[in-house]
């Protein structure tokens, strides 16, 4: 039997965004002041660049965002119906994401910037001109894409249960498929420099990226608290093509608060990670992974 916990995220497009707004609330420990005006000197390199614009509801994403409130975030990301209103939309996560945002605002990101893409695409086909717009937009969607997995394999690390982050790594490599077909058609040197980008920022944000409860969720963990909890709740749906066994809908345990690894190994760990990134993305670059 396979379990598949539904109502562990809200859905933005193609995205699972984490845990719901009723979520048991996780208030990390405060950040020192040298690490908040890094943060701020950091997300200013995106809000005070030259000719960049914010959504005009910029104040109530923010406060929706430290509310951990991905319904909401979700239903903004949904309600871009414009070129402009998703390009103010991808600045706004862009910022988020230099601010130390963690796993669900980058994948915000990088789906935005592949429907961007894939819309200049078509937009392309009767002018032209507007291709190059959508191949600069597609290589910023695979570094993009390549930092995700980067910051799920570093900051992963800080899981205790590690079933979650590698649950979270395959859910985003399902719905990236195509982007990483994308890389596929980069010339050698735009792959490498997007994989490069990416190993750079990961190196960048990683010391405001603080503990991320949502790349915590989904383990086996949380899958058996939710059986423990409200197996009795469980329901039958339909089956996905291409995937054995029945499919069961476990409504999650609202009280669940993911486990830490031990925060004395977090830097060591992580470290570690790091230093084997170039390697492991290699290939979603579509670079071999000896090099």
């Amino acid at each position: 039997m396979r379990v598949h916990q539904a109502l562990l995220c809200a859905t933005a497009a193609v995205a699972c965004l984490g845990a719901s707004a009723e979520a048991a609330p996780f208030k990390a420990p405060p950040a020192s002041a040298q690490i908040e005006a890094l943060r701020e000197q950091l997300g200013d390199t995106v809000l005070k660049a030259p000719g960049v614009q914010m959504p005009d509801n910029k104040a109530e994403l923010d406060a929706a965002l430290a509310a951990r409130d991905w319904p909401t975030l979700s239903a903004a990301m949904r309600g871009v119906a414009s070129h402009d209103a998703a390009t103010k939309m991808a600045n706004w996560e862009r910022y988020q994401v230099y601010r130390g945002g963690g796993y669900n605002v980058v994948f915000m990101y990088v789906h935005n910037l592949a429907t961007m893409a894939a819309s200049y695409d078509r937009a392309a086909q009767a002018n032209p001109a507007l291709a190059q717009t959508a191949q600069g937009i597609r290589t910023a969607a695979v570094s993009q894409m390549i930092y995700l997995n980067a910051i799920i394999a570093v900051d992963g690390e800080r899981c205790g249960d590690q079933t979650a982050p590698i649950g979270q790594r395959n859910r985003m490599l399902a719905v990236s498929m195509q982007l990483i077909q994308d890389a596929q058609g980069l010339d050698e040197a735009a792959r490498r420099a997007a994989l490069d980008a990416a190993l750079e920022q990961e190196k960048l944000t990683a010391p405001v990226r603080g503990y991320d409860q949502d790349l915590c969720r989904g383990g086996m963990d949380e899958i058996a608290a939710g059986l423990e909890k409200n197996g009795e709740k469980a329901t039958r749906s339909t089956s996905q093509p291409g995937l054995p066994g029945k499919t069961i809908d476990i409504e999650a345990d609202a009280a669940f608060v993911p486990a830490l690894s031990d925060p004395a190994t977090w830097d060591a760990r992580r470290q570690k990670v790091r230093e084997r990134l170039a390697t492991t993305l290699a290939p979603l670059a579509g670079l071999p992974a000896a090099q």
